[in-house]
């Protein structure tokens, strides 16, 4: 991946204080505060193209200018008294709406940038549109995107910041940023959208930064922004020594898991799609950070709107227009999704696969799938924020043997990687896949069977390694696309009973 901007060579990472020089502020021998002074981290994660308020019935939620109106106004107070503020964004900003998909993140980034981020780390779905989009967006905007773990496998460079120093004090005192990407990211994008990149152990890298800035007296604050979920960034606190507080991404966690403490250390994450934002209040006072306040506020309808950010939105959906706008069928009942199980929208697009692939099977990954169809008109805008990723559809033949394998994985991972299934039955015992039947009959271990699915699953994503060696055939068809295909010729569709996969509860 090409980059003017300055990278390190991993080998040369100890050397990290020359680069550093190069983009931080300048830096100063530090000196005790003469008196505590306050930070506040604002920050927000996992927007997902999701920059228009949602509202449903006049009560609306979310919006970036809505959002950047409550920023200003907490900037604002907080010069007033003197507080520093800092606004992080904890990855994924891509993927999730028609404006992301038709703009490949461009709007994303725009918005990002007037917002005033400070600071981002990427997530696994900013990969979505390819390297090369990635790569394009980066030197679009002005706040730095930090990677500290992901470098390329040739050259061993980091593909874009790994860390910085966001705010020097008078005294010379500082603060100190690292961004730490889920090494399970070629699991989590379309694998071959990372190829020839390496995704490092985030603890060992964190450890090594810290080792580095360690020997530089003037940072009283070290900050992870991390994009690779709770877990791993409890994990994060449990295995290293240095940081004051965790701000992370990825996980879409409900209003009331946002914060924990973990070795006195706070590790935080907001729920997704811009709808709220996270404060947390710092005072340092020499050394010693102490969190002495956290806030999960609402971006609400009662906001008002920011006027420049608000133009920005607007621009981008007048773009859009009306095209996607276009009733292409009923929906005569609710089609829910869900993750780790059967689902009447899972259903709905695997037929709508195995429809236009004409095989015997469709399997769909149930993280592909990310909203509902309630009754009513459908759009193909509404088809796009169901499915926005650039998913293909192939054909591949498989054994018996070889589907029951598959099925096997899916069952025993569950979550996103938990398939929905198309032309097939069978039973979850013992969390395998049992009394399988492909048309209605026994699956036969040695019998051929051809089946279809997403190139993100045959090229391993999910976890799905053992497709990748397969010979596919690429229909060049989307499968948001074939899912419009499928509604225009139906016109009228109702969600049917549940039944293709059965637990026994063992």
């Amino acid at each position: 991946m090409k980059n003017s901007k300055p990278k390190v060579k991993i080998q040369n990472v100890l050397n990290f204080k020359l680069w550093l020089c190069a983009f931080s502020f300048s830096l100063f021998t530090s000196t005790a505060f003469a008196e505590p002074t306050h930070l506040t981290i604002l920050h927000f994660n996992d927007l997902h193209g999701h920059i228009e308020a949602e509202c449903v019935k006049n009560v609306c939620e979310g919006g970036a200018a809505r959002m950047a109106s409550l920023i200003k106004d907490i900037e604002n107070e907080n010069a007033k008294k003197r507080w520093k503020t800092l606004l992080l964004f904890g990855g994924d900003a891509f993927s999730g709406t028609l404006i992301s998909s038709e703009f490949k993140g461009e709007a994303e980034f725009k918005v990002l940038e007037a917002l005033g981020v400070d600071a981002m780390v990427l997530g696994n779905h900013d990969f979505d549109y390819s390297l090369p989009v990635l790569e394009k967006r980066i030197h679009e905007v002005k706040f730095p995107v930090l990677a500290a773990n992901v470098h390329d496998k040739k050259t061993r460079e980091l593909i874009t910041e790994p860390a910085l120093t966001l705010i020097t004090w008078p005294s010379g005192d500082s603060i100190y940023v690292v961004g730490l990407v889920s090494k399970n990211t070629p699991q989590l994008t379309n694998p071959k959208n990372v190829e020839g990149l390496v995704f490092g152990d985030p603890i060992k890298t964190a450890q090594i930064y810290l080792n580095t800035v360690r020997k530089h007296k003037q940072y009283v604050m070290r900050i992870a922004l991390t994009h690779e979920g709770v877990a791993a960034d409890v994990k994060l606190a449990e295995k290293t020594k240095g940081f004051d507080v965790i701000v992370g991404g990825h996980d879409h966690v409900r209003s009331g898991e946002y914060c924990r403490t973990v070795k006195k250390i706070p590790v935080c994450q907001t729920p997704a799609n811009g709808k709220y934002l996270g404060k947390l209040d710092f005072e340092i006072d020499g050394k010693k950070v102490t969190l002495v306040g956290e806030e999960l506020i609402p971006v609400e309808k009662e906001g008002k709107e920011d006027s420049t950010v608000a133009a920005i939105v607007d621009a981008y959906g007048k773009k859009v227009g009306t095209k996607y706008d276009n009733v292409i069928g009923q929906a005569l009942s609710n089609f829910p999704a869900m993750r780790g199980g059967e689902s009447p929208m899972g259903n709905l697009v695997a037929d709508a696969i195995r429809d236009v692939a004409k095989t015997n099977i469709a399997l769909m990954n149930s993280g592909g799938i990310r909203t509902s169809i309630k009754k009513g008109p459908i759009t193909p805008r509404k088809v796009n924020e169901i499915l926005p990723f650039d998913n293909y559809i192939v054909k591949l033949d498989l054994t018996g043997a070889e589907i029951e394998k598959i099925l096997n994985f899916s069952v025993s991972k569950g979550g996103g990687a938990f398939l929905q299934i198309s032309g097939a039955t069978f039973s979850i015992e013992d969390k395998k896949a049992a009394n399988i039947k492909i048309g209605g009959e026994p699956v036969e271990e040695n019998k051929r069977y051809s089946v279809a699915t997403l190139d993100f699953i045959s090229n391993g994503g999910d976890g799905f390694t053992m497709l990748k060696s397969k010979t596919v055939q690429s229909l060049n068809i989307f499968v948001r696309d074939a899912l419009i295909g499928y509604i225009k010729e139906k016109k009228r569709i109702s969600a049917a009973p549940l039944g293709r996969i059965t637990n026994s509860g063992t």
